[in-house]
């Protein structure tokens, strides 16, 4: 504005005074509009931080008095008893299977013997998973081409009726099973991009068994000040995690003095929910079930439990942390109160909680551990009593495991003889019964629980 030719200038010569007088008001109007409306602004932006301070957590208090408290944990040094009478199993069928004998199988309560649910002794699938229902299998069998790319067998297995749909998928990148959805679809992840300082885009692919149809998603979500992961830290990660509702994302930010933050973020409405210094633990992707630390949403998508560190003032906490709806932070596990040989106390493998959250299971770790990481002490802890057992005995090292229902814990471990052992766990009554047991150099995977028993 301001910066004219020769033409114009000769022109402006030509003005009268009252012109001159009239134009000078009118740029004294306009600068005094910019001064006005940066006035706003910044007034605005001050409410806008004053909000953010207003959410906060104000449970400062109560962390400190978790961690100040040497009883909140009371953890139990027995282990659980083996049981060998009558099953745990109170319904249904376990599904695994194992480097022993190809095939996926099943343990109900009706027959302790394995029992052949489907055939993999032609070729080994790369992945397994149960539907949300535990009436289907998904069972993915992957080659790949360096010409082509990879090529994905994709078999929907009714466990009810026996009978499986096929659908083919061709494609340049390696998918990861990241859902079966509601609707009967299912959710692969293709890839990932992060946007530093900016926020990440999500690449999916989308697969209908009944229409046969695949179809490709992109999710991009603005996340201020995101930090990438730069693959370098071990014990902790820059993750953002969405929600299942896609509408708030957990995630790490750059903070002050150049610190990082653990963000909720309200995608909607594009503003901020809740932050604190601290870091994620574990990895990035791939995503759940197993040995990731990912952040678990609740079916709203307004609360939602991580595992990591938090700094406050000159003091750090470690464990387990849920945000609130009302954005309220609440320590559920702190790591400090499990007794470790170890100077640096434990670090997550993984955490899962119980389908009706009164249990939380973690998988532990040392920090002195070498990657991946995958061995190390399971605990159950009663977020209503905050008692805390080990899932423990002479002769085995707990590996992982996964819910059977509210109080029973599926899981595995390696013995000494380098076998493997599948066994369930009441929690109430602390009991856990051999499953399955394989040949030593030889591995199980736990495919979960169906409510179908086989005869």
């Amino acid at each position: 504005m301001g910066l004219h030719n020769e033409q114009d200038s000769q022109m402006f010569e030509e003005i009268s005074i009252m012109k001159i007088k009239k134009y000078n008001i009118i740029i004294f109007l306009f600068l005094y509009s910019i001064l006005l409306a940066a006035c706003i602004s910044s007034s605005q932006s001050d409410a806008v931080e004053e909000n953010f301070q207003n959410l906060l957590p104000t449970s400062t208090d109560y962390i400190k008095k978790q961690n100040e408290d040497p009883n909140m944990t009371g953890l139990d040094d027995k282990c659980p008893q083996i049981y060998n009478e009558d099953t745990i199993l109170s319904s249904g069928s376990v599904i695994y299977n194992s480097d022993d004998i190809p095939g996926i199988w099943a343990i109900s309560t009706l027959n302790q013997t394995p029992i052949l649910v489907y055939d993999t002794s032609q070729r080994q699938p790369s992945s397994v998973m149960i539907s949300k229902d535990s009436n289907q299998l998904l069972i993915v069998f992957e080659e790949y081409d360096p010409e082509n790319g990879f090529k994905y067998e994709i078999v929907v297995y009714d466990l009810l009726n026996q009978e499986e749909t096929l659908v083919n998928l061709e494609t340049e990148s390696w998918l990861t099973i990241w859902d079966w959805l509601d609707d009967g679809r299912i959710k692969f992840l293709k890839n990932v991009e992060s946007l530093p300082n900016l926020g990440e885009i999500q690449e999916y692919v989308i697969v209908n068994p009944t229409t046969q149809s695949v179809e490709e998603v992109i999710k991009k979500f603005d996340l201020p000040s995101i930090l990438e992961d730069d693959g370098i830290q071990f014990l902790y990660s820059k993750i953002a995690s969405v929600s299942p509702d896609q509408k708030h994302v957990l995630y790490t930010g750059l903070g002050t003095n150049s610190k990082s933050e653990i963000v909720l973020w309200d995608v909607h409405s594009d503003s901020l929910i809740w932050k604190q210094q601290g870091d994620f633990a574990g990895v990035n992707y791939p995503p759940p079930p197993f040995l990731t630390s990912q952040p678990e949403w609740n079916e709203n998508g307004d609360e939602v439990l991580f595992s990591g560190i938090l700094y406050e003032e000159d003091e750090s906490y470690r464990g387990v942390f849920q945000v609130t709806q009302d954005a309220q932070l609440e320590q559920l596990v702190n790591y400090n109160n499990i007794p470790s040989d170890d100077k640096q106390g434990w670090h997550s493998r993984y955490f899962s909680i119980s389908p009706n959250n009164r249990y939380l299971h973690l998988g532990l770790a040392k920090p002195s551990d070498e990657p991946p990481r995958t061995i190390g002490p399971g605990f159950i802890l009663n977020t209503v009593t905050s008692e805390v057992k080990e899932i423990c005995d002479p002769n085995s090292v707990f590996i992982d495991g996964k819910w059977n229902s509210n109080d029973k814990f599926l899981y595995r471990v390696l013995k000494h003889d380098n076998s493997q052992s599948l066994r369930i766990l009441d929690i109430p009554s602390w009991t856990t019964q051999i499953l399955y047991e394989t040949d030593p150099g030889n591995g199980i995977n736990i495919i979960g629980w169906t409510p179908i028993e086989f005869p």
